[in-house]
């Protein structure tokens, strides 16, 4: 023997027993990094489920709004002539229907009181 010690037993027992820990230690961080990799990649598809649904609800949507526009199209049910610019549709009023058929005619603003146009002398009426 020159002098030199012989490695104490309980060395390698700590050592033995501080690589298993590290390695439990290692295995479940990797598990954990794993259950966290699944939660987000379900995250992403329920997220692009959910952006598909809704795209396809818009384009629903707009379908439905072109097919409805078509339809009050067909049906002239606007209220003003897209040419015209003139009311006359169901949702125009009576006094907008008036309106533009005295426009029509030549007659213009309000009568005069002093002249017997539109009433005779003296009279107004918003109805003439």
């Amino acid at each position: 023997m020159c002098g030199r010690k012989k490695r104490d037993p309980r060395i390698d027992e700590e050592q033995k027993k501080a690589r298993e820990a590290a390695e439990a230690a290692k295995s479940a961080a990797l598990a954990e990094q794993e259950k966290k990799r699944e939660e987000l990649l379900a995250q992403e598809k329920e997220a692009a489920a959910t952006a598909a649904a809704t795209a396809e609800a818009n384009a629903a949507k707009a379908a439905r709004q072109s097919e409805l526009e078509v339809q009050a199209g067909e049906l002239n049910n606007t209220g003003t002539s897209k040419q015209t610019g003139r009311t006359g549709g169901l949702f125009a009023s009576k006094a907008a229907r008036r309106r533009s058929r005295s426009a029509r005619s030549g007659r213009r603003g309000r009568r005069s009181l002093l002249t017997s146009s539109g009433g005779g002398v003296g009279y107004f009426s918003r109805f003439l």
